[in-house]
């Protein structure tokens, strides 16, 4: 993505398609960071807590969002939809699984 924004650049092209090259790119590091921290609360066993649960929650819709758009843009199961469907349902069960640990 960001090769795409310098080229956009470089050549002038419409600011719409600059636009939204940045807008898909702040969401891929606003989903990084949310991994990250996900992570850093699997790592000290934290999971169960309400942010880390609606994050995990979060993440599984976003992830499916991005699979339904891969797969209408291109018309089959390209590998990136493939993957984000595997971390939609990942997300979703670690969301379940903590929901059902909390409340045991």
């Amino acid at each position: 993505k960001c090769r795409e924004i310098i080229n956009a650049i470089q050549s002038s092209t419409d600011t719409y398609m600059m636009g939204e090259s940045l807008f898909r790119l702040s969401i891929f590091y606003i989903l990084t960071l949310i991994m990250f921290t996900l992570k850093d609360a699997s790592d000290r066993n934290r999971l169960e807590g309400t942010t880390f649960i609606e994050l995990n929650a979060m993440t599984s819709v976003s992830f499916a969002a991005w699979a339904l758009e891969g797969y209408r843009n291109t018309g089959f199961v390209p590998l990136h939809a493939g993957a984000s469907v595997f971390f939609s349902i990942l997300s979703g069960f670690n969301a379940l699984s903590s929901t059902l640990k909390k409340k045991a």
